[in-house]
């Protein structure tokens, strides 16, 4: 098997009710954690979100491809729960960079990811997104 690794680093700001040892700045709580995603500039994909989104609408998600992993597809997919688990919302072919999701509307959270995933590889990036109603 493989196992996959996700690195990610403590803002120290988020809302509320959080455990840790944040610093809390710009309103967040004290001890709150917000996870963010290492800033890779190497990194053999990327994917951009918009920040936020809504159920029933278009979100359009765009990707960054390696020349290394150009000719492979992209596997994308969404958690609604901080990354604790992720459901597939589709497959960018080869040497295609965008997909358009529709969430629906279970799939509104505050707390959601987009992660995307060069196929046949461990290679991923994560970025946060919110759904709204």
């Amino acid at each position: 098997g493989t196992t996959k690794v996700c690195i990610y680093i403590d803002t120290g700001t988020g809302a509320g009710g959080g455990t840790g040892t944040g610093s809390g700045t710009g309103g967040g709580t004290t001890g709150g954690t917000t996870k963010s995603p290492i800033d890779n500039t190497k990194a053999d994909v990327r994917v951009a979100v918009p920040s936020t989104g809504k159920a029933l609408k278009a979100v359009k998600i765009t990707l960054q491809i390696s020349k290394a992993n150009g000719k492979k597809a992209v596997q994308v997919f969404y958690s609604k729960n901080g990354g604790a688990s992720y459901r597939k919302i589709g497959t960018v072919p080869a040497k295609k960079t965008r997909l358009v999701w529709k969430p629906k509307k279970t799939d509104v959270s505050t707390s959601g990811y987009i992660k995307a995933c060069v196929k046949g590889t461990t290679t991923c990036d994560i970025t946060p997104i919110s759904i709204s109603k």
